[in-house]
């Protein structure tokens, strides 16, 4: 089997859905409803690769908000983002091997669809990594404390970008840090957006790379 990644939607109670070829789209309290510029989204679907139609359930919506910079799942009261447990999470991301590795130096980014090195234009996206049970992740991709975890950040092309845990393993647990070898690493993420200006924001896609050794 050759090196591969992956994208699962979350469902909750550890459901998580195959994206394919579709993404993710964000819209106000249901499909194809607005998101007024300066706020949100209030909820998130599994749709086609531009956001014009349904493609799946909906996805766990993990909204960025906007008072106190924590997590709203799914309408639920606001919680700070060291409390989000994996299975809240909205995307999955998902590398596999046919063998057992480490993986390090794996970025996340958001980009225009055009270059990587771009960021997306109308639309500021926020991006919440949760891993092991709510902890966060440095810079450098090791695990910190819950008391320390970074937060939601706001990636943009290769300016900014979200770096991911070193040798997640299965499950995102990474049971020896950054020396776990597994044939399955998972990363686990909030995302949110909000646009930047009034109309449809169909151009902004999101890219993950890494090393395995």
């Amino acid at each position: 089997m050759a090196a591969a990644i992956n994208f699962y939607a979350g469902q909750g109670a550890g459901v998580w859905v195959d994206l394919n070829a579709s993404g993710l789209g964000f819209f106000g309290a249901s499909f194809g409803t607005s998101v007024q510029v300066g706020q949100y989204q209030d909820s998130t679907f599994i749709s086609a690769s531009d956001g014009s139609a349904p493609a799946g359930p909906t996805a766990t919506n993990g909204k960025y908000d906007t008072v106190t910079s924590g997590v709203i799942i799914n309408g639920a009261p606001a919680i700070v983002p060291s409390a989000v447990i994996i299975n809240s999470g909205t995307l999955n991301v998902r590398f596999t091997f046919d063998s057992a590795v480490k993986t390090q130096n794996a970025e996340l980014r958001i980009f225009d669809r055009t270059s990587i090195n771009a960021g997306a234009t109308g639309v500021k996206t926020q991006v919440l990594q949760v891993a092991n049970g709510g902890s966060g992740v440095s810079s450098s991709g090791t695990a910190l404390a819950p008391a320390s975890h970074p937060g939601w950040v706001a990636p943009s092309g290769s300016g900014v970008t979200v770096a991911l845990l070193s040798s997640s393993a299965s499950g995102g647990l990474s049971p020896s840090g950054t020396d776990s070898q597994d044939v399955r690493h998972d990363w686990y993420t909030c995302i949110s957006a909000t646009p930047l200006s009034i109309g449809s924001k169909e151009a902004f896609g999101l890219y993950v790379q890494l090393e395995y050794l």
